[in-house]
Protein backbone atom coordinates (compact mmCIF):
# COMPACT_ATOMS: atom_id res chain seq x y z
CA UNK A 1 0.00 0.00 0.00
CA UNK A 2 1.34 3.39 -0.96
CA UNK A 3 1.98 5.98 1.72
CA UNK A 4 0.33 8.52 -0.58
CA UNK A 5 -3.00 6.65 -0.55
CA UNK A 6 -4.08 8.41 2.67
CA UNK A 7 -3.60 11.90 1.21
CA UNK A 8 -5.79 14.10 -0.95
CA UNK A 9 -4.69 14.37 -4.57
CA UNK A 10 -3.28 17.85 -3.97
CA UNK A 11 -1.40 16.81 -0.84
CA UNK A 12 -0.01 13.75 -2.65
CA UNK A 13 1.24 16.01 -5.45
CA UNK A 14 2.89 18.37 -2.96
CA UNK A 15 4.51 15.47 -1.07
CA UNK A 16 5.81 13.93 -4.30
CA UNK A 17 7.23 17.30 -5.41
CA UNK A 18 8.89 17.83 -2.03
CA UNK A 19 10.51 14.40 -2.01
CA UNK A 20 11.65 14.79 -5.62
CA UNK A 21 13.19 18.18 -4.83
CA UNK A 22 14.83 16.95 -1.61
CA UNK A 23 16.29 13.93 -3.42
CA UNK A 24 17.60 16.12 -6.26
CA UNK A 25 19.25 18.51 -3.80
CA UNK A 26 20.87 15.64 -1.94
CA UNK A 27 21.78 13.55 -5.00
CA UNK A 28 19.88 10.46 -3.91
CA UNK A 29 17.23 8.33 -5.54
CA UNK A 30 13.67 8.48 -4.19
CA UNK A 31 13.81 4.66 -4.16
CA UNK A 32 16.85 4.48 -1.85
CA UNK A 33 16.56 4.21 1.94
CA UNK A 34 17.04 7.96 2.43
CA UNK A 35 14.42 8.72 -0.20
CA UNK A 36 11.95 6.42 1.52
CA UNK A 37 12.61 8.05 4.89
CA UNK A 38 12.09 11.49 3.32
CA UNK A 39 8.79 10.25 1.84
CA UNK A 40 7.64 8.91 5.19
CA UNK A 41 8.46 12.20 6.91
CA UNK A 42 6.71 14.22 4.20
CA UNK A 43 3.58 12.05 4.38
CA UNK A 44 3.48 12.28 8.19
CA UNK A 45 3.78 16.07 8.02
CA UNK A 46 1.14 16.32 5.30
CA UNK A 47 -1.26 14.15 7.30
CA UNK A 48 -0.75 16.47 10.27
CA UNK A 49 -1.87 19.41 8.13
CA UNK A 50 1.34 20.79 6.59
CA UNK A 51 0.58 21.34 2.92
CA UNK A 52 2.69 24.32 1.85
CA UNK A 53 5.45 23.15 -0.48
CA UNK A 54 8.20 25.41 0.90
CA UNK A 55 7.34 24.75 4.54
CA UNK A 56 7.09 21.01 3.94
CA UNK A 57 10.45 20.94 2.13
CA UNK A 58 12.07 22.78 5.04
CA UNK A 59 10.48 20.38 7.55
CA UNK A 60 11.71 17.34 5.61
CA UNK A 61 15.20 18.83 5.27
CA UNK A 62 15.38 19.56 8.99
CA UNK A 63 14.10 16.14 9.99
CA UNK A 64 16.47 14.39 7.58
CA UNK A 65 19.42 16.24 9.15
CA UNK A 66 18.26 14.99 12.55
CA UNK A 67 17.89 11.44 11.19
CA UNK A 68 21.45 11.61 9.89
CA UNK A 69 22.70 12.24 13.42
CA UNK A 70 20.59 9.42 14.82
CA UNK A 71 21.77 6.94 12.18
CA UNK A 72 25.14 8.01 10.74
CA UNK A 73 26.39 6.19 7.66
Amino acid sequence: MSLLANLTDRDAEVVAAVVRKWCERNHVSPECDQGRVAMSIAVDRALSGENDLAALLEAVSTQMRLEQYKHPL
